[in-house]
């Protein structure tokens, strides 16, 4: 062996031994700085248990609140499908009006899709035919009603034109009107 080797052996053995001497030496500390270390490291254990404990007693409440909300969403359900088939047995011995002669159609709802720009669509062409109307005075009268009627209910001077047979200009100057007084 050489005298470089020899020197290098030297060197790694003083190195193994400090490194030993520092494990070692942690473990055989003695003292308040040692018994500090062991109390932080149980209240560390202690606070771990504490907490994975409380998780159970958390994950326990939890399952079996699901667990209720399973069951009341299913009865839900269940009393929602009852109704639903006493509906439908209900409706099945209806039958649906028919048309009233001299009375218009009952006007459709309108869709949001249907509605533009705050402006509400035209009736569909189903719910627009009138019946004709004679132009005597009573008629005429009728006619102004039923204008006031869909103008309170919402609907638009060209709608309630096409429906009453009334001019448009009639319509808007009663719809004016009607603002003003009412």
């Amino acid at each position: 062996m050489s005298a470089f080797e020899l020197f290098q052996l030297l060197v790694d053995l003083a190195f193994l031994f400090l490194i030993l001497l520092l494990l070692v030496g942690r473990s055989w500390r003695k003292g308040p700085a040692a018994a500090e270390e062991r109390q932080a490291y149980a209240e560390m254990v202690s606070g771990l248990s504490t907490l994975i404990r409380e998780m159970k007693e958390t994950s326990a409440t939890l399952e079996e609140r699901i667990t209720e909300k399973q069951v009341e969403l299913r009865q839900s359900i269940a009393a929602a499908e009852e109704q639903v088939q006493r509906l439908k047995e209900t409706s099945a011995g209806l039958s649906m009006p028919t048309a009233v002669p001299g009375v218009p159609a009952p006007r459709a709802p309108v869709r949001e899709e249907e509605s533009r720009g705050g402006r509400r669509a035209a009736a569909p062409a189903a719910y627009t035919a009138a019946p004709a109307l004679e132009d005597d005075e009573e008629d005429r009268r009728a006619r102004y009603r039923q204008a006031v009627d869909y103008a309170a209910k919402g609907w638009s001077a060209a709608e309630i034109s096409r429906v009453t047979r009334l001019p448009r200009g009639e319509i808007d100057l009663l719809i004016r009107t009607r603002g003003r007084s009412g």
